[in-house]
């Protein structure tokens, strides 16, 4: 896609939108997997021209709680209180 050949056809506004439905789906599919794919990634790179960015930085710094342990116990206080549940037979 040049975009100076058949730039007002019937021919050109379909391949404009087959590649638009196909660069959202390369997008829906790395935003819903989980992991990665390398395959789709060099997809999205070298037909669409994307990039990645940079990873986003955590808010707090790993093992240094952000609760309290008295604030951990008030707010699963609820759970600590409701009734033994039967055993089944076996």
């Amino acid at each position: 896609m040049r975009g100076d050949y058949r730039t007002a056809t019937a021919h050109s506004n379909t391949v404009k939108k087959w590649f638009d439905i196909c660069k959202n789906c390369t997008l829906n599919r790395l935003h819903n997997q989980p992991g990665t794919n390398a395959n789709l990634i060099f997809v999205a790179k070298a037909a669409y021209g994307m990039a990645e960015t940079a990873p986003v930085q955590a808010d707090h710094v790993q093992g240094i709680p952000q609760q309290s342990a008295q604030q951990i116990a008030d707010k699963y206080k609820d759970a600590l209180e409701l009734p033994e549940m039967e055993r089944p037979k076996l």
